[in-house]
């Protein structure tokens, strides 16, 4: 743009439009989707998905709560929208309770101290979640949503590694900072 021409840009659904939600199937047995009124009560089916199928992309907004359960009732588990643009994809597991993912760091480092912020993804400001993670030893587990991003650095902060958890519901995600990083 060297003689002061405008650059034009396109916003798309993906960055300015509401979520979607997608549910997938894993089970080997068909399954419910309701979603949940405010008042924690479930409402309608909004889909019946057959094994190993996914649904179509849902309208949904931030914090819509959504259960899925089998036909004989011997789980339920609860979704909650965390996104508030894109797709956010939901794996029904079986897993009876609220859906948490689940993520956990690994310093391998010998001798370095390494500190986890977590990244608000909105507001790109940092919050402390696990303060002097000693050499060689591993952090407590933390709740965690697909997408969260976290940032490790030593003491010092001569190194700084984001993490981006994508570990599935149910399932604990290690993040391992290694002595070469530092």
């Amino acid at each position: 743009h060297a003689n002061g021409d405008l650059a034009t840009f396109t916003l798309t659904d993906a960055l300015i439009g509401p979520p979607k939600a997608v549910f997938v199937n894993a089970m080997q047995e068909p399954v419910h989707v309701n979603w949940v009124g405010s008042d924690k009560s479930e409402r309608q089916v909004i889909t019946n998905l057959s094994p190993d199928h996914e649904s179509t992309p849902l309208d949904t907004f931030h914090g819509h709560i959504f259960v899925a359960y089998d036909e004989k009732r011997t789980f339920r588990t609860e979704f909650t929208v965390v996104k508030r643009h894109g797709t956010e994809v939901f794996r029904i597991q079986g897993y009876d309770g609220v859906a948490r993912a689940m993520t956990q760091f690994v310093n391998s480092h010998p001798s370095d101290v390494i500190h986890i912020n977590y990244i608000d993804d909105i507001t790109k400001e940092e919050h402390s979640v696990i303060r002097n993670l000693p050499p060689n030893e591993s952090s407590d587990i933390l709740t965690a949503f697909r997408g969260h991003r976290f940032v490790a650095f030593n003491e010092a902060r001569t190194f700084r590694k984001i993490f981006t958890h994508q570990g599935p519901l149910g399932l604990v995600e290690s993040h391992t900072v290694t002595a070469g990083e530092l």
